[in-house]
């Protein structure tokens, strides 16, 4: 047995929305990400633009997400920050790896 994955910890600057599909924001949505919640991701992937142009996805490796649903990585500060604006934070995590 190998060790789990590594993941990543990631903090909603507002409410985020889930969905099976990042290649359109479609699919089935799951549970809402609360404003002020840390994540775990396992990775990112570029998929739907979101109004700013984000690209970039997080697969959330957190129950009940548990790997199977998918959250725009602009929802979160991606910078360590748990608190604040949003305003100026980057579009994604450069820590996480590319699924």
């Amino acid at each position: 047995m190998g060790s789990p994955p590594q993941t990543y910890s990631e903090t909603a600057g507002g409410v985020a929305h889930t969905w099976s599909d990042y290649q359109d924001a479609g699919g089935s949505e799951g549970p809402s990400i609360a404003a002020g919640q840390t994540v775990q991701v396992s990775c990112k992937v570029s998929g739907f633009a979101v109004a700013d142009g984000n690209t970039w996805w997080y697969r959330i490796a957190s129950a009940p997400w548990s790997d199977s649903l998918y959250v725009s990585a602009d929802a979160f500060y991606n910078d360590g920050a748990t608190s604040g604006p949003l305003q100026g934070t980057p579009y994604v995590d450069p820590a996480v790896p590319t699924c």
